[in-house]
């Protein structure tokens, strides 16, 4: 594994771990504050990488991480975290030679609204948000995560109704790209109607979106390679960057 920074902010970084398949992109959750970090998807990377393929995964500012000691420089919050984001995608994709639109991202929780917004503003492969953040309104109005959408945007939805708008997937459909949405019923920190609702909102707007509803399956279970689940994800990411890689016409494997 190779650490590679796409910043000056101890937190803009990604651990590479490479691979001779597909290059999956994780993103991880924790309502946007320092308290997870992306070691919470490490076991996903670690089951990537026994099976042949590079795993990225990116770390990026979140509202709470120590103080940069630039003075001009910004912390986490919106839009600074969505663009360390895309700042690390580029920034790996020009390093390690690879075409964005054969990279899959797979995100958790707030991990997965910022990649389906990535996904689809950057044309990737395919995207996997697994139990994600899709409404930010809702977020902030439910108070989830306890007050964490505020916290991330600095305002209440009506001060900000633009940045709410840009910042929530279910807003910014059709994202044009294949997408699988993960949830399991028994989440108790990102209710499952809001994934459902985008699902709904994605599928009318044109959107290829498929749903699987995970039976008492809770919030952190959804990112666990040993559940029933997970094969069935890797299958799907396969499937996406072949099919991106045949567009294309890359030799990487599957």
């Amino acid at each position: 594994m190779i650490t590679l920074g796409y910043g000056q902010h101890p937190a803009q970084r990604v651990e590479v771990r490479p691979g001779s398949r597909c290059v999956v992109a994780l993103i991880h959750g924790g309502y946007w504050r320092a308290g997870h970090g992306l070691d919470l998807m490490d076991p996903l990377a670690e089951d990537l990488e026994e099976r042949g393929h590079e795993v990225w995964n990116v770390e990026y500012r979140r509202v709470d991480d120590p103080a940069d000691p630039r003075p001009d420089a910004a912390g986490g919050g919106w839009p600074q975290t969505y663009d360390d984001v895309l700042a690390a995608l580029g920034h790996l994709a020009r390093v390690r030679g690879v075409g964005l639109e054969e990279v899959v991202v797979v995100g958790h929780s707030v991990g997965g609204q910022l990649a389906l917004l990535a996904c689809g503003s950057l044309g990737m492969a395919g995207v996997v948000a697994l139990a994600p953040v899709t409404d930010l309104v809702a977020t902030a109005v439910e108070g989830l995560g306890g007050g964490a959408a505020r916290n991330f945007l600095g305002a209440l939805p009506h001060d900000r109704p633009d940045a709410y708008a840009a910042g929530s997937p279910l807003r910014q459909v059709p994202l044009g790209r294949p997408q699988l949405l993960v949830h399991g019923d028994a989440d108790q920190r990102v209710p499952l109607a809001h994934t459902e609702r985008y699902a709904a909102e994605a599928v009318a707007a044109g959107d290829p979106v498929e749903l699987r509803v995970l039976p008492a399956v809770d919030h952190f279970e959804v990112i666990d390679p040993a559940a029933e689940h997970w094969p069935y994800v890797v299958a799907w990411i396969d499937a996406e960057s072949q099919a991106a890689r045949v567009s294309s016409g890359s030799g990487r494997l599957g």
